[in-house]
């Protein structure tokens, strides 16, 4: 209990000071679609041990930006936190990479671009892109 807080809700706004004051962000989901959460905690410099479900291996890599796991595998989410816990040296290289990945690939400016390009995209194709909808018999 003295090294593990267990929060509850933060609101939004003091989120960044919590993740300054922590030295590993822990994501053991048994779903999570795209968690923007694990953004934050790369941008942070924090290295990741997450579950690996949902989008997770679009933001990170496992083994680079910290571990995937398997959901439900608490022996393996263990291993992991240990890892990082018990080298401060892998940790801080870890965490400054998901920094400069996170700048590098997932910064608003690279979003919105993403984001038009798909409007883009759709709006070239006019008509074609309408769906069909046909009735279920």
């Amino acid at each position: 209990s003295a090294h593990v807080i267990f929060a509850g809700r933060v609101p939004h706004e003091a989120m960044p000071d919590w993740y300054r004051s922590a030295d590993l962000f822990v994501l053991p989901s048994e779903f999570d679609n795209s968690p923007n959460v694990v953004l934050e905690a790369m941008a942070t410099r924090l290295p990741v041990v997450a579950t690996d479900v949902g989008g997770l291996r679009q933001y990170m890599r496992h083994g680079v930006d910290g571990d995937l796991v398997p959901a439900g595998d608490s022996r393996a989410l263990g291993t992991a936190i240990a890892r990082y816990g018990d080298d401060a040296g892998l940790a801080e290289r870890v965490g400054q990479r998901n920094r400069e990945d996170v700048v590098a690939g997932f910064s608003w400016a690279q979003s919105a671009q993403v984001l038009r390009s798909v409007y883009e995209r759709v709006i070239a194709r006019g008509q074609d892109a309408r769906p069909v909808y046909r009735a279920s018999a």
